[in-house]
């Protein structure tokens, strides 16, 4: 069994920056910090049974192309497995279209597993690169909505406050994390 930590991130800008309508014809660029939320991807070999996802629903599917969850789907097709595997994703918070990067750290934390179930070791930038192969180019994934906030100590409780009472928003407390994506045990 592979578990893979991502920590999820906050961009500042890059939005739309990396799809070729503006690349093309621009330079991109891009800031982003990673937090201290997680992504946590389970990755296990289950011989003698099919297919089975589980995220917000449990999926069980005997052939790939009836499989549910794309980003779990394109990447196995990607590793040329169809069958006999289990996969699993928990946060640390609901992150699901939130903004902070959810499905790219996902993505990362698959393919980063799916290597090491192969016994293959990969490079940071090959993961880098079937990841964001998978995630943006194949599914045209991305999206989301989120303000960020940094308000003196002082004056936090009434911001969350007024928040908490006049927007339909979550509040979540954060701090910046800087050590990437582990693999947290490997059986």
């Amino acid at each position: 069994m592979i578990v893979s930590k991502i920590p999820l991130r906050i961009s500042f800008f890059s939005g739309g920056s990396d799809t070729p309508a503006f690349y093309k014809r621009e330079d991109g660029a891009a800031l982003s910090v990673t937090i201290d939320k997680f992504i946590h991807v389970i990755v296990r070999k289950t011989p003698n049974l099919p297919i089975k996802t589980m995220f917000d629903v449990v999926d069980e599917s005997d052939n790939i192309e009836e499989m549910k969850h794309i980003i779990s789907k394109e990447s196995l097709k990607l590793f040329n497995i169809d069958s006999e595997i289990t996969i699993a994703s928990l946060s640390d918070i609901f992150s699901n279209g939130s903004g902070l990067g959810s499905s790219s750290a996902f993505t990362v934390g698959l393919v980063n597993s799916l290597f090491k179930i192969n016994n293959t070791d990969a490079l940071k930038e090959t993961i880098a690169k079937e990841s964001g192969a998978i995630g943006g180019k194949l599914l045209g994934a991305g999206g989301g909505e989120f303000f960020v906030f940094y308000v003196k100590e002082y004056k936090r409780e009434e911001v969350i406050h007024t928040l908490k009472n006049k927007t339909n928003c979550k509040i979540f407390p954060f701090k910046f994390y800087d050590e990437g994506t582990k693999i947290m045990s490997y059986e």
